[in-house]
This record gives structure tokens, C-alpha cells and sequence, in this order.
């Protein structure tokens, strides 16, 4: 069976530099906790917080380790805002 995650996955592996990847927030409704997802705008969804985390500013910790690998990623949540200061 084909996994569609993983294809994005692949293709996203085959984008040099992933210039175009943007990480979005957002908090789960029904357990509060708030998650992360990396997307490239050429391949979908390429990464995943693999735990969720119980505060914006956790996960804010988490991505800010994240950007020191890459410092040119943005973080924007579900609308679109920029999130400053990430």
C-alpha cells in the first residue's frame, strides 16, 4: 500500500535546499496540545512534531532549536500569520 506522507517525504528529499519549506503551527482542539508541521510548498507536508507540547511557548523552544539547523525557515500558523520573534 502506498503511503502518501512518505512520497511527499521522498520527493521533498529531492528538493535541494527546500527553500520554499514553512513551518506551521497549530493547537489540537480536543487535547489542547500544540503541534508543528514543516511544508514544502513543492511537496506537501514533510515533517511532523512527533509529540505534541503543552504550551505555544514549548513548541516555540522546539522550533527555534529546529531553525538554528535551518535559519531560513519560517514559522506561520493555520491563517497565515507570521509568527515574530520564533
Amino acid at each position: 500500500m502506498d503511503d502518501p506522507f512518505a512520497e511527499r517525504l521522498r520527493k521533498s528529499r529531492d528538493v535541494k535546499g527546500m527553500r520554499d519549506a514553512t513551518f506551521l503551527i497549530s493547537q489540537d482542539r480536543a487535547t489542547g496540545l500544540w503541534h508543528w508541521v514543516l511544508e514544502s510548498e513543492d511537496s506537501g507536508p514533510v515533517a511532523r512534531s512527533a509529540t505534541g507540547f503543552k504550551t505555544r511557548e514549548l513548541l516555540l523552544d522546539d522550533l527555534r532549536r529546529i531553525q538554528s539547523k535551518a535559519p531560513q525557515s519560517l514559522i506561520f500558523d493555520l491563517i497565515g500569520n507570521l509568527q515574530h520573534g520564533a
